[in-house]
């Protein structure tokens, strides 16, 4: 039978995945990288991997900022899987199980009763019960409000959320796993103990470790209410009056006029005074109870918790007004900030608990650098938070390769991608765009060198085209990566009016156009472009009868006739 991960709590509670098939599984966010997809925020896109081999199945970590657990310890490394292990995955706790069977188990002894949830369980499980018996424990609120369990004496039942440790198991966040126990004596008294449970156990609200009850009495464990009912014992009966039998109506005698009745003086007037008596009293409480109804006053809690969180903008929360719990989602920036929200929450008296859901973006930041640390290729970035639920990764790589490599892990391993701003750059690409912007304009005596988000410029340039090259300076500031210029070039000026011959050493064979304009040469049997460098000059012009070139600011020409 192929090995199955049934999900006992969390956010995927009752999902039911099988590991056959396949030798390798998966398990993620991502359906483009996962062949199981846990729809779980708090799941990585790659969160673990299951392998099957010869030997058994083996489970690894694939996940840094939020790694898995097997059996609430960190799974470092490829560990073997066996039957009743639990996985903890996100915020969902996985069993592994080779057992699991058409029939829906939790575990090798077969529990009182299994009970339906709020949401869709699947239709494969088979949610039998044991023959009833006398005793029965309700379920009237929770989770699992409406599920009954039936109890024997002399007996003692184990309450809690381990389906492999308890015999009445309520999936119930706000119940430990083993939180109490119960059992229903020879004599009907009912003992309970509180198990060192978390949130305790309640007996028609008062909080007790250990106390005799009696059934009908409400006992509380977290969230969950519920009573033990004696189905046998007697309960109040109304009975109805057995009706007098009546005489036919032919045996009658028909009365023709209520006048011709005779009624005595004396009851008349003790008729007459009991009327007036009734009259004077009524009067009398209608005058009392007479007035302006009074409006009770209503708490409006969800406006007082919303006042109480109007500083936090990136917090979401619902309310139940019935249970009075409060469940709260969102981001906030430090834990300084998180443990002052809740402490204005704690002021709140009407509030029975608190679920935390909030992110805190000091702890996620924190967590990717000590990653980028421990990785020599990618000391250089860094990622900060510059408000709450917003993240900036920076800094600067060699090459494009090592950007790529790390857009590749961020969006693998980071949870908040939709959230993250990457400001990472690659210095050959800046380099690249800053020579280019530098041959646009004409500035081929001037090398650009880039490290660190800074570029520096060194060269000269001649005086008149000192314009220009201020406002290249200015563009080149608005381009994305570059964070400061160390300027080195140096200006001259024109000290001479004409072109330096370079005589006939050097031969023009030939000219080349391109819209009528020359576009290259042939020197000495090589063809050059223009701008491309000639003997340490650069081209500068091809005119119809000279090439122009140009050199640290002096002009040199070199005549043809063709």
């Amino acid at each position: 039978m192929a090995p199955k991960l049934v999900a006992e709590s969390g956010l995927l509670k009752g999902k039911v995945y099988s590991l056959e098939g396949q030798e390798e599984y998966i398990l993620g966010r991502d359906p483009d990288l996962a062949n199981i997809v846990l729809e779980d925020p708090s799941v990585s896109r790659k969160h673990l991997l299951i392998t099957e081999t010869d030997e058994g199945f083996f489970a690894q970590n694939l996940s840094l900022i939020n790694p898995s657990l097997l059996d609430d310890k960190p799974l470092k490394e490829k560990m073997p899987l066996q039957d009743g292990q639990v996985l903890q995955i996100g915020s969902t706790h996985f069993r592994y199980t080779t057992t699991f069977d058409e029939t829906f188990k939790v575990s090798d002894q077969e529990l009182d009763t299994i009970f339906e949830e709020d949401h869709k369980m699947p239709t494969s499980f088979d949610f039998s019960m044991p023959p009833p018996s006398r005793y029965l424990l309700k379920v009237l609120s929770g989770p699992n409000a409406g599920a009954e369990f039936f109890m024997e004496k002399n007996k003692p039942y184990k309450i809690g959320k381990d389906p492999l440790k308890c015999d009445i198991i309520f999936y119930d966040r706000s119940v430990s796993s083993e939180h109490a126990s119960i059992e229903i004596k020879d004599d009907g008294t009912i003992l309970i103990k509180d198990l060192d449970s978390r949130n305790g156990v309640f007996v028609s609200g008062v909080n007790v470790d250990e106390d005799n009850i009696a059934f009908q009495d409400v006992v509380s464990l977290g969230t969950t209410t519920f009573v033990v009912i004696d189905t046998e014992q007697e309960q109040p009966t109304i009975i109805s009056p057995v009706p007098r039998e009546v005489r036919a109506k032919k045996e009658a005698k028909p009365i023709s006029s209520w006048k011709k009745i005779f009624v005595p003086t004396q009851d008349l007037a003790i008729a007459s005074v009991f009327t007036l008596i009734v009259l004077i009293i009524g009067v009398s409480m209608l005058m009392l109870f007479k007035g302006t109804p009074k409006e009770i006053a209503k708490i409006d809690h969800t406006m007082e918790i919303k006042n109480t969180l109007q500083i936090y903008p990136s917090l979401e929360f619902t309310y139940n007004n019935v249970s009075k719990d409060l469940f709260l989602v969102g981001h906030l920036s430090t834990e300084v900030e998180k443990d002052q929200m809740l402490f204005e929450l704690g002021s709140l008296s009407f509030l029975n608990k608190i679920d935390d859901n909030v992110v805190v973006d000091e702890l996620i930041w924190q967590e990717m650098n000590s990653i980028f640390a421990k990785n020599s290729d990618w000391q250089s970035v860094t990622m900060y938070s510059p408000g709450p639920g917003q993240f900036v990764v920076s800094g600067y790589l060699d090459k494009t390769g090592d950007v790529a490599k790390l857009q590749d892990f961020i969006n693998l391993n980071f949870n908040f991608v939709d959230q993250l701003k990457n400001e990472v750059y690659a210095d050959d690409i800046l380099t690249q765009a800053i020579d280019k912007m530098l041959a646009q304009n004409g500035f081929f005596n001037v090398q650009s060198s880039f490290a660190d988000g800074g570029a520096t410029l060194q060269g000269s340039i001649n005086s008149n085209n000192e314009k220009n090259y201020l406002n290249l300076l200015n563009n080149l500031r608005h381009v994305d990566g570059i964070r400061k210029i160390n300027d080195l070039v140096v200006v001259q000026k024109q000290q001479q009016e004409d072109a330096i011959s370079l005589g006939s050493q050097f031969v023009v064979s030939g000219v080349s156009k391109q819209a009528n304009k020359n576009v290259n040469v042939i020197i000495n049997g090589k063809i050059y472009f223009l701008g491309e460098g000639f003997e340490g000059m650069t081209i500068v012009k091809i005119l119809q009868d000279e090439v122009l070139l140009e050199k640290d600011g002096l002009k040199y020409k070199i005549n043809y006739t063709l």
